[in-house]
């Protein structure tokens, strides 16, 4: 692959597609479970029964991407050239689906050339979801919205806007995991979650 500069080129007219990284961001906030439970117990009786107490127990469920997330992996992949990183970014997907990507906190992406990515800000947008399905894959259309402000700096240089443009995303519910990918380009970004502690 060559050296760094080189990894820069082949990259460089990804910058402007990695835009929202499907990411655009997701406004959950608040949203701290992706099952929301209410119980209404029984009333208690002092004499013997042949009847059961009786309960109810309502379940509303959510799509499994429905939560605060933590990214553990964040991979891009542009012109067969591969940057691996970003672990500690924060996604919040809501119910109503919004999105807020917290890039800054994220580790810096590197290509086994030794090029690196380093994105920053917070992105905003909504994943176009079907918010009765509890299916544990699909895809849904993603926009962004103005307020986003997510940067890129590569190789070090000073962060630079990343561009928006809306785009199509992927799901995958595994266990307490979740994956998300976006083909942005000619580029694919992928990311593997974990729920927020």
């Amino acid at each position: 692959m060559g050296s760094s500069g080189y990894a820069l080129r082949q990259l460089r007219p990804a910058r402007h597609r990695l835009g929202r990284l499907g990411l655009t961001a997701a406004a959950l906030l608040g949203m701290s479970s992706l099952l929301l439970f209410t119980t209404t117990a029984a009333s208690a009786s002092t004499h013997k029964s042949s009847k059961k107490p009786k309960s109810k127990h309502t379940t509303t469920k959510t799509p499994c991407l429905v939560g605060n997330w933590t990214v553990t992996t964040f991979t891009l992949n542009s012109s067969g050239q591969t940057a691996t990183g970003g672990a500690g970014t924060l996604v919040d997907i809501s119910a109503n689906r919004k999105v807020v990507g917290q890039f800054t906190p994220g580790a810096v992406l590197k290509t086994p050339a030794g090029g690196t990515f380093k994105f920053s800000g917070t992105d905003y947008g909504s994943y176009g979801f079907n918010t009765k399905s509890t299916a544990k894959s699909g895809s849904f259309p993603v926009t962004y919205t103005s307020a986003s402000n997510l940067m890129i700096s590569i190789n070090g240089s000073p962060p630079a806007p990343a561009g928006h443009s809306s785009t199509t995303g992927s799901y995958l519910c595994s266990g307490k995991g979740l994956t998300l990918t976006f083909p942005a380009g000619g580029n694919e970004i992928s990311y593997v979650l974990v729920p927020t502690k």
